[in-house]
């Protein structure tokens, strides 16, 4: 079983470096989660509220982001990635410019997570996560 978290990377228009917490925010979280086997041990972190905690390590990270909050996405990815951990993005970044997100993310989810997120959990339990996924919706 991997140890996983799922952190939508808080929303801000601005682009500041500040969460906004006035802006309706993605709930991606308890879907990506939905989408996992039942046994998964997954935390959701939602990047408005809190930052993840630093000091823990996980298997399998799940990112998404809008645009405006790409950089952000690449720094929690660049710190997990060092402690061992796989990174995926996905969200309208990872949509719109798979080809920008790919260097700096093990695996870019393209399109709509409901029939690509259980492959990527199963390809990254195997050791055998793809650079890409593609929805077929």
């Amino acid at each position: 079983m991997m140890k996983g978290a799922i952190i939508p990377v808080f929303t801000d228009p601005h682009r500041l470096g500040n969460a906004h917490r006035t802006m309706l925010q993605p709930q991606i979280g308890p879907l990506i989660a939905a989408l996992l086997p039942a046994d998964a041990d997954i935390e959701i972190i939602n990047d408005t509220w809190r930052d993840p905690d630093w000091n823990k390590t996980y298997d399998l990270v799940f990112l998404g982001c809008m645009h405006s909050d790409f950089d952000r996405a690449r720094q929690i990815a660049h710190y997990f990635h060092a402690s061992g951990a796989l990174t995926v993005l996905g969200g309208n970044m990872a949509t719109t410019f798979p080809d920008i997100c790919a260097p700096y993310f093990d695996a870019v989810a393209i399109g709509d997570p409901e029939d690509i997120v259980p492959q990527i959990y199963a390809d990254a339990q195997s050791g055998q996560l793809k650079k890409q996924y593609r929805s077929a919706g």
